[in-house]
């Protein structure tokens, strides 16, 4: 009986090897695809298959690789299936900030398994990324993607989510199928997501202030925070941010925000900035950020995926 299993699942293993193989020659094979709504179904079904023997897959093309989450079906698949998850909404932010914006320091909050910070390094968009990402598995592939990509010494992790208090543990409750949807659980009411039969662990938390107490220079630093409804406890534990009006990419997702309980804390730290663009928008434009464009902003995504906003 044991040698059937062990024959059985050394036989899957085989199996899956071979067919990822197959689907990695096709993705290589571009000359064979070049209808990219086939391309994607294929790349999208061997994501899939593959999720059923392996905890972990392998991206790897011409700029970055990427060991990616088997059972992470939005980040992990994206990257697999488009070659990135979020760097198209980075380079509409940084066109936006004009040529003459030179990135020093990139700050990566819900930093995930490196997607943003990793091209961004590396096709030399920004000199230093600091990546905070709490979730157990999520940062160890993030230092092991940086690692094969060679920017150890240019990405600085930390295992931390970022909070209004220091030195504080969080219960931290992870989604089953999207790693980028992990979050700090605030309230114990389930949700539309189903959130009260998550897996719950516990975090180590900071301020951001403590961490990184320096960041005042407007003209070289630039933040990204998605961090699922979190984001206003955060700002408030990020008063330098506001005081220096540092560029700012931050997620707004209403559900998320009110879920946390944090949307006033999230809506008072945006209206320090002055302006705002609405980086979901093929075009964004410069919008004057006070009470009413805001909340008009609110009400835009209220019952939505939300969107990702820069504000200056």
């Amino acid at each position: 009986m044991l040698k059937n299993n062990f024959l059985f699942k050394s036989l899957k293993i085989v199996i899956s090897h071979v067919l990822n193989f197959i689907f990695q020659l096709f993705f290589y094979m571009n000359n064979f695809f070049q209808n990219s709504f086939l391309k994607k179904i294929i790349l999208r079904s061997a994501f899939n298959f593959n999720s059923k023997y392996s905890r972990y897959q392998i991206y790897s093309k011409l700029n970055e690789s990427f060991v990616l989450i088997s059972k992470d079906y939005t980040i992990s698949q994206e990257v697999f299936v488009n070659g990135e998850f979020g760097l198209s909404t980075f380079l509409k932010a940084k066109n936006i900030l004009g040529p003459e914006f030179i990135i020093k320091k990139f700050i990566d909050i819900g930093a995930n398994i490196g997607t943003i910070s990793i091209p961004v390094v590396k096709r030399g968009y920004a000199t230093m990324a600091y990546c905070f990402e709490p979730a157990p598995i999520n940062f160890n592939i993030l230092n092991a993607n940086i690692f094969i990509n060679n920017l150890s010494n240019n990405i600085k992790t930390y295992n931390l989510a970022l909070g209004v208090e220091s030195k504080k543990e969080l219960t931290f409750e992870l989604s089953n199928d999207n790693s980028g949807d992990h979050r700090v659980r605030v309230k114990n009411e389930d949700g539309i997501y189903n959130e009260l039969s998550r897996e719950i662990i516990t975090v180590k938390s900071e301020r951001f202030d403590i961490i990184l107490p320096d960041l005042f220079d407007k003209e070289t630093t630039l933040i990204w925070i998605d961090t699922q409804g979190y984001e206003g406890y955060i700002l408030k534990g990020a008063q330098n941010v506001l005081k220096y009006q540092i560029p700012l990419v931050v997620e707004f997702w209403p559900y998320g925000l009110e879920r946390s309980g944090c949307l006033d804390d999230f809506k008072e730290a945006c209206l320090n900035y002055s302006f705002f663009y609405d980086l979901s928008l093929l075009n964004p434009v410069k919008n004057i950020l006070n009470l009413e464009s805001f909340n008009n902003l609110y009400n835009t995504y209220i019952n939505t995926d939300g969107t990702d906003i820069l504000f200056l």
